[in-house]
């Protein structure tokens, strides 16, 4: 049974929240609503690190950028060759390739990044990274959300290596789809910030952290929105 927070109440009915839609065609039905928690794993099965790496993997691939009110879905890097016509993507990649330590940050480990600098080849963002933790930690360890937050968030700054040294071309982002424009990494204005998130749509996106003991939290930000419309009964000697 997939997980299910109760978010609206007028009547209480057999566990769900539910609410008397007045007036026109819809008058004498009920409406019940609820939300319901994105997660790949199904609940109260048990997990193992093997899985969780797993989706951590296809999360890299997965990722929805959004800045300025524009949207990249399914987002990966490439190196632009400026001088050819075509749509041939090189060197595709989820990742950003780094000059300091950890030296790679693929993109299932970012919550955002905020444009700090342009150096040159090099462009400095400061990241919100979550969570910054092994898979190994959500099996053994059952986390709220708030707690994972707590714990595994941090802000870093990234030095991200936006020239190829070999064939000086630059690192650009793509999407599969989106009204996101195709544009230089080192184009990005100072202070953008650029969220990472994910597809709000998919009741089954790879959210790879969300494990029972996250989504099921009060505070767990993927959540669905359900409901179901019904006729009211009649009580008894209800002539009407």
């Amino acid at each position: 049974m997939r997980i299910k927070h109760l978010i609206f109440s007028s009547f209480l009915l057999c566990g769900f929240y539910a609410s008397p839609l007045l007036g026109g065609a819809e008058s004498g039905r009920t409406e019940i609503k609820w939300d319901e928690a994105i997660s790949p794993y199904a609940g109260g099965k048990p997990l193992d690190v093997v899985s969780i790496e797993r989706v951590r993997q296809q999360a890299n691939t997965a990722r929805v950028l959004i800045s300025q009110d524009k949207q990249c879905n399914n987002a990966f890097l490439y190196w632009l060759d400026s001088s050819s016509s075509n749509d041939f993507y090189q060197g595709v990649k989820h990742y950003f390739r780094l000059d300091n330590p950890p030296w790679k940050m693929g993109f299932a480990e970012i919550k955002s990044i905020t444009i700090k600098n342009i150096l040159g080849e090099i462009t400095e963002v400061d990241a919100i990274v979550f969570p910054r933790e092994l898979p190994y930690t959500l099996v053994n360890n059952p986390l709220s959300y708030d707690m994972l937050t707590e714990k595994y968030q941090e802000t870093i700054t990234l030095k991200i290596r936006t020239v190829n040294e070999s064939t000086g071309q630059s690192l650009a982002i793509g999407c599969t789809s989106g009204d996101w424009p195709e544009q230089k990494v080192d184009q990005l204005t100072p202070g953008q910030s650029i969220v990472f998130s994910y597809n709000a749509a998919d009741p089954y996106a790879p959210i790879w952290w969300a494990v029972d003991s996250v989504a099921s939290s009060d505070n767990y930000p993927y959540k669905l929105k359900k409901s179901i419309i019904y006729p009211n009964m009649k009580s008894a000697g209800d002539s009407r």
